[in-house]
């Protein structure tokens, strides 16, 4: 989706922090932004920010666990503006703390707390693809979903783990839906920020203010700070734009996490190892039944063509000869410990090889590339011109001995257009 100008985007949890971010980069598109949130104390200072484009801007309030909330925004929005091109799944909640203020674990949160994460991140997301996709693809005109997960998608974090388990479920939902929308055009985007600036403890806690045993804390917050510091939401606003005019599936915003992100892969590909039946042979069918498209090498990026560069005139040293068979042993061994590491080690010596005929003769052969004509006056090349008092032991045993030199003929070509010829010096 090249051009977002005009285009009517819906973002949940967008009154506030990473939506509210969002909101301000669509609207630097051109966009005609839908603002959906279940905390309508927060559209007061939305639309302060938001003064100058408020033209472009609707608030409408949505509680993204209740599908019949869902139902009621998505149809007048298709009445108002014709259907949906972006739908945002943002709106989330964090984890909560013990009323002692100790972080809570997944075993000491009440079912309450419990749900409430699970519903709002999990199945808030579900719903909203649910009630959104199928008139997208009624529509016929594509579209792009971006679901806002976490870095805590991509590795886990001790004492968040059910906050984990919603945002690593997110990104695997986002995954697969990916390879399942492609033909319809429509694209999926997986936002996994650190820190951001936002409410996310707040909304929390308003959903949660039934359950007064549980506060809501974002744990995972306040360690991401400590590492990597809060980032603006309108930056990962506009990188989340930039993801979608590129149709990008992951979305990272806070690069200092690679490390991490890369440890737990290694992990996961260490684990792979014998099937643990002895002899046991999976069903290729069944491999590529549990493919994904998306998983695929990404196209080779177009790049500019390379300009031609001049390709050096480098040249060749070919010598070859038969040995007299009751020396040949010492002539490879001359040859092997003194004769070529002697060449290989001169400046200007790009290689040296030996080859040995397969049938006909002369039976050995030696062929040294080097970088110009000009190595061949070298001091270092002269001084290998006399012969050592091995050489000249090994020389009287030399029959049909000869050596050529030659010039590599080059045009102006690039280096992948790149062809040798050779001409003959005697």
């Amino acid at each position: 989706m090249n051009e977002l100008a005009d285009k009517t985007v819906l973002i949940t949890g967008g009154a506030s922090g990473i939506g509210l971010g969002m909101v301000q980069a669509f609207l630097e598109e051109g966009s005609k932004v839908v603002v959906a949130d279940i905390n309508a104390v927060n559209f007061s200072d939305a639309r302060q920010v938001l003064a100058d484009d408020l033209s472009r801007v609707e608030f409408v309030e949505l509680d993204v666990s209740d599908d019949e909330s869902w139902i009621k925004v998505i149809d007048h929005v298709w009445e108002t503006y014709g259907g949906i091109d972006v739908l945002v799944n943002n709106a989330g909640v964090g984890q909560g703390v013990l009323p002692s203020g100790k972080q809570a674990q997944a075993w000491e949160l009440s079912a309450s707390a419990r749900d409430i994460v699970l519903d709002v991140n999990i199945a808030g997301v579900i719903r909203g693809v649910q009630h959104v996709v199928p008139r997208m693809i009624e529509r016929g005109q594509g579209g792009h979903l971006i679901s806002t997960a976490s870095m805590a998608g991509l590795v886990a974090v001790p004492g968040t783990s059910l906050y984990d388990t919603s945002k690593f479920a997110i990104v695997g939902f986002s995954e697969a839906l990916a390879g399942e929308l492609i033909r319809h055009n429509i694209g999926v985007s997986i936002l996994c920020p650190g820190s951001v600036k936002s409410k996310l403890k707040a909304t929390a806690a308003q959903r949660s203010a039934a359950n007064t045993s549980d506060g809501i804390s974002n744990y995972l917050e306040t360690l991401q700070e400590a590492r990597s510091g809060k980032m603006d939401a309108l930056a990962v606003g506009r990188r989340t734009v930039t993801a979608v005019k590129n149709n990008e599936l992951y979305v990272i915003t806070h690069p200092a996490f690679k490390q991490e992100v890369e440890l737990r892969h290694r992990k996961v590909e260490a684990a792979f190892g014998e099937p643990a039946q002895e002899g046991y042979v999976e069903d290729p069918a069944a491999v590529a039944a549990a493919s994904n498209p998306i998983y695929l090498p990404d196209e080779a990026p177009e790049t500019e063509e390379t300009p031609p560069v001049e390709v050096k005139q480098k040249a060749l040293i070919v010598t070859q000869g038969d040995i007299d068979p009751g020396h040949e042993d010492e002539f490879n061994r001359w040859f092997d410990t003194e004769h070529i590491p002697e060449r290989a080690n001169c400046p200007g010596f790009l290689s040296a090889r030996r080859f040995q005929a397969v049938e006909g003769g002369p039976k050995y052969l030696a062929i040294y590339e080097v970088e110009n004509l000009d190595v061949l006056d070298t001091d270092g090349y002269q001084a290998m011109k006399t012969p050592s008092e091995w050489q000249r032991k090994i020389a009287p045993h030399l029959t049909q001995s000869s050596r050529r030199v030659y010039t590599e003929i080059t045009r102006p070509v690039t280096e992948q257009q790149r062809v040798i010829a050779v001409r003959h010096d005697s």
